[in-house]
């Protein structure tokens, strides 16, 4: 073997370890935060207080635990009930905004109708949640519609600033609200007899977060060995003698196969509602079926039969089991995403799209040369990629998105660009990202050489600026994996770009390093930049076949993230 193939399969070697050691730090961030979740959710979902609800309902005297449901009575002095409160999370928890989910606390008037909601908790970065907390209006267009109104509603206005983060708020309150809304006829919890009447070997009961409108019926080893579907609110309309019946299907633990049905609570007169309660051969006839077969049969040529004695109730139960039936099954629109909503992509994220094959265009390409083409993209670049739409890869959103996964759905542009980004440096030598579509690099591009003198730092100096960058990647390995309460977006200036949501910390960067590339060219990039190391490191380069300390810090840095 020649001396040139050896330096080069050494070169590939050591550059596949270096992506793999980065993605492996990437995956050990994910896991160490999808542990945390596991965690708190075995802990479970912490109740609205009765201080939070008395922002809504300010005759509130007492606030009920936390239903089966998610829901929580609210009751005034006389012990009449006000209304009720829902969360989003943990059923909205795959909704990612800009760079993780959020929890509302949506409450629900006396007459089953919204009266206001509130963002409780967020992931994402604290600049855009802070936003999104203060905008009056945003949260307030849910005001006055029913949970089903609510469930259907298509366009919502992002507040500005926050676009991304605002969107997903509401999307949870959409998603949260179409599958697993409070029927404000029935109770909101199931009595745990009613479900050992249907799974014998059930322990506990509790909604499940990955079937919507379905709860699991959970063994004393938490197994689960059945489903449970409510047919409140869809057949809430369905009227027996004098009211609606809610009934209970019990899915066998495919979610899909019709095992029995019970009588959970009616409006209709007795003794009626306890001659089909009782009635065997009617709660057992779907037994076996699936909820597709029952969607698509005709009862009246399918023989089922009324109860006798009890005829127009038995009747109204079935067809209120159909109708869950049909609302089960019911597919999701075409393009819908993984919360069950339609999906098309945005101006903004078709314009970002365009940005990033312009930036590789003059990256990769000759056109590169022309300085009129480089400065006419640049300015383009700073006003729409950075004022307009603050689509920027920065240290908050890969942590975000390591610990929470790549939000597909509210941001495709962002991560398109995001995924050249990382991407285009692994498979060629060049930094597209830093050198064509950063906002922040071609704006210190533009001040360079402005200054009427050059400074010249000496090499020491030089030495320890460059020290600057791996340490905050040092510190942001430790921010995301020990959840501490530090806003990453104040580590970089990228976040000045939308100065409604912008800290101090980000503007002084800002300011500091085009003060900076004004006097030492392309500062910020050289001596500042996490983002810029961490996509540098990735870089493939005539140097690659070297192990060298930033290897070695690399590999420290996965250490770390492995004892974290």
């Amino acid at each position: 073997m020649t001396d040139a193939r050896k330096t080069k399969i050494r070169k590939v070697g050591l550059h596949l370890f270096r992506v793999v050691v980065v993605a492996l730090i990437l995956f050990l961030i994910h896991r160490q935060h999808q542990e945390y979740r596991a965690a708190a959710a075995v802990e479970g979902l912490a109740g609205i207080t009765l201080g939070q609800a008395q922002e809504f309902f300010s005759d509130a005297t007492a606030i009920s635990d936390l239903a089966d449901d998610g829901s929580q009575i609210v009751t005034g002095k006389d012990g009449r009930e006000l209304g009720y409160v829902l969360q989003t999370s943990p059923q909205s928890d795959e909704i990612i905004g800009y760079s993780g989910p959020n929890n509302t606390l949506i409450a629900f008037g006396a007459e089953d109708r919204i009266v206001g909601a509130r963002l409780l908790r967020s992931e994402d970065t604290r600049d855009h949640a802070e936003l999104v907390m203060e905008d009056g209006e945003f949260l307030r267009s849910f005001v006055g519609m029913t949970a089903e109104e609510a469930s259907q509603l298509e366009d919502v206005d992002g507040v500005s600033g926050a676009t991304l983060t605002s969107l997903a708020v509401a999307e949870g309150v959409v998603h949260r609200l179409g599958g697993a809304s409070r029927s404000g006829r029935f109770p909101a919890e199931v009595p745990m007899e009613k479900v050992t009447a249907l799974f014998p070997e059930a322990k506990r009961f509790a909604a499940s977060e990955t079937l919507a409108g379905l709860h699991e019926a959970l063994d004393s080893n938490g197994a689960v060995i059945g489903y449970v579907a409510r047919t409140t609110p869809t057949a809430d309309k369905v009227m027996g003698y004098q009211g609606p019946t809610d009934a209970l299907i019990a899915l066998e633990p495919d979610g899909r196969t019709i095992s029995g049905l019970a009588v959970n609570k009616s409006y209709d007169n007795e003794p009626y509602v306890g001659y089909v309660a009782e009635e065997a051969y009617h709660l057992n006839y779907f037994n076996g079926w699936t909820l597709e077969r029952l969607a698509a049969t005709n009862l009246v040529d399918a023989g089922v039969e009324g109860v006798s004695g009890a005829t127009m109730t038995s009747v109204a139960m079935a067809e209120g089991v159909q109708a869950r039936a049909r609302k089960l099954i019911e597919p999701p629109p075409l393009g819908a995403d993984a919360a069950g909503r339609s999906w098309s992509p945005r101006g903004r994220d078709i314009g970002t799209v365009i940005v990033v094959a312009l930036g590789l265009a003059l990256g990769l390409t000759k056109v590169r040369g022309s300085r009129r083409a480089r400065v006419a993209f640049q300015l383009g670049l700073i006003g729409y990629l950075g004022f307009v739409n603050g689509d920027m890869v920065s240290q908050a959103l890969l942590a975000g998105w390591a610990q929470n996964g790549v939000a597909w759905r509210f941001a495709p542009g962002l991560a398109l660009l995001t995924g050249a980004a990382l991407l285009v440096p692994i498979v060629s030598k060049k930094n597209v990202y830093c050198a064509q579509l950063c906002p922040f690099g071609a704006a210190q591009e533009l001040v360079k050489h402005r200054a009427p003198w050059r400074l010249k730092l000496p090499r020491r100096v030089r030495q320890f600026l460059e020290l600057i960058p791996a340490m905050l990647l040092l510190w942001v390995l430790v921010v995301a994996m020990m959840r501490l309460p530090v806003n990453l977006a104040g580590v970089e200036p990228f976040d000045a770009f939308l100065w409604k949501v912008a800290g101090g910390s980000a503007i002084t960067i800002a300011l500091v390093g085009l003060v900076a590339s004004a006097f030492l060219p392309m500062a910020y990039c050289r001596y500042g930049c996490p983002t810029g190391a961490l996509l540098n490191f990735l870089r493939f380069n005539g140097r690659s076949d070297r192990f060298s300390i930033k290897d070695g810090f690399a590999l420290a840095l996965m250490g770390v993230a492995a004892l974290l």
